[in-house]
């Protein structure tokens, strides 16, 4: 998955660092009945309502193709409750952590100056200044290195 094509993607203050979603923002009928039907087929017992109020928060919270996929196959494998609940699926989502420059000089100096050897410098699109994300971010996503 290449973060470049989820820029679009809102990048959240978090004071101490920020955060971006890593998937899409791409949301699609198609794959919304795709993973309904996959529910359906784990959770038979669920009714019709449900699925209406799922897919109407799916639409208004503007969730991707990918994450409502990633967030279905989660809630299968973790349901711990006879039945799910629609925040398990709308509550799913993967982020990354991000640094700018006075969040990572500050964040260096709290780790001793290790910070830097786990944290590299990449592009965001529409942004001209670096952040600072996680190497093994930075590896899982693709990310653009800022000075390559």
């Amino acid at each position: 998955m290449n973060l470049q094509v989820c820029l679009p993607n809102t990048l959240i203050n978090k004071g101490e660092a920020y955060e971006i979603s890593v998937f899409k923002k791409t949301c699609t009928e198609v794959v919304q009945v795709q993973q309904v039907a996959k529910i359906k087929q784990s959770f038979p017992q669920l009714e019709t309502s449900f699925f209406q109020v799922l897919l109407g928060r799916v639409r208004d919270l503007e969730m991707s193709d990918d994450r409502l996929a990633a967030a279905v196959n989660y809630v299968i494998d973790n349901c711990i409750y006879p039945t799910p609940t629609i925040a398990q699926f709308v509550g799913f989502d993967k982020s990354i952590e991000l640094f700018d420059y006075q969040q990572s000089v500050k964040k260096n100096n709290e780790l001793h100056g290790y910070f830097h050897k786990f944290h590299k410098a990449i592009r965001l699109q529409g942004h001209e200044k670096p952040f600072w994300a996680k190497v093994v971010d930075i590896e899982a996503y693709k990310l653009e290195l800022f000075n390559k």
